[in-house]
């Protein structure tokens, strides 16, 4: 069975709720295999600290182990039978993960309304939300083109793309550096989020913040799709959402690595309030 910072390291450039849906199913299946309620703690407790170590932008994943903690807690505190405790919270768990699944796809359904007929649409990276409201638009009869780009580290916009033409959009793939340039093609930009601040701001793949300001200047409307339980209320007070960082060996070839260049490569960025024009959510 892999462990969690491997099925986290499989989808971490990829989809929030899909990373979530995985990590959470890992997480399921360790407290399934406990006996008692200290070793169901144990197990609990160092699943979510590892998942969040290496995910840490991801509100959803916050919010969900947030909710489940504070279950298992009162549980315990009314004294429940151990095998009733590990039951309640594998189905609370589960609860929050369906919950999530399906205030996006009405997030989705709602952002699909924005979309009209001759649309030339830009998005970044790999989102299941984006994907979603395309497929709506899509089922609704309208006609619509799509800019994807590549969204280096890891490309997952090139996936993105590839499911997006099996789907029949016509679709095009553009390197991020000519995000700018091609804009002025583009009538409206889509984008999904890993979490949105208390400001406003929005956390998502790394170039999004570049995507954003373009679309800006050039007066494009960015529409951002994103439930509620990716709200990060931890920056109500204050407090920043950590932005992780490859190792710079994953895109650094040997003979630079012995030249001791160095690589400064960032998972995700933040776009500002004043570059968004309105978040769809459930």
């Amino acid at each position: 069975m892999p462990s969690v910072s491997i099925v986290l390291g499989e989808r971490y450039v990829k989809s929030s709720i899909l990373c979530v849906r995985d990590t959470i199913s890992d997480i399921i299946n360790r407290i399934s295999k406990t006996n008692e309620l200290s070793e169901l703690v144990k197990v609990f407790v160092s699943s979510i600290q590892q998942s969040l170590s290496i995910r840490p932008t991801s509100a959803l994943l916050v919010n969900i182990f947030r909710d489940s903690l504070m279950y298992a807690l009162n549980l315990v505190k009314q004294k429940r039978e151990f095998n009733v405790i590990r039951e309640e919270i594998i189905n609370r768990l589960k609860s929050l993960v369906d919950i999530a699944e399906e205030s996006l796809d009405r997030a989705a359904r709602i952002a699909s309304r924005r979309i009209v007929n001759n649309d030339k649409i830009m998005t970044i990276s790999y989102s299941i939300g984006v994907l979603k409201a395309l497929r709506y638009a899509l089922q609704d009869g309208k006609k619509f083109e799509v800019f994807v780009l590549e969204s280096r580290p890891g490309c997952e916009g090139i996936e993105f793309a590839k499911e997006l033409s099996q789907m029949g959009i016509p679709t095009t793939i553009i390197v991020d550096s000519a995000a700018r340039f091609y804009m002025k093609n583009i009538t409206r930009v889509l984008i999904g989020a890993e979490a949105v601040a208390a400001n406003g701001a929005v956390v998502n793949k790394v170039g999004t913040s570049i995507l954003a300001l373009a679309a800006n200047e050039a007066r494009v409307r960015v529409f951002v799709i994103a439930s509620t339980q990716k709200f990060s209320f931890e920056t109500i007070h204050g407090e920043l959402i950590e932005i992780p960082t490859l190792d710079p060996k994953t895109i650094l070839p040997i003979e630079l690595q012995n030249l001791h260049v160095k690589a400064f490569v960032p998972l995700f960025d933040v776009t500002p309030p004043e570059y968004i024009d309105a978040i769809a959510t459930e």
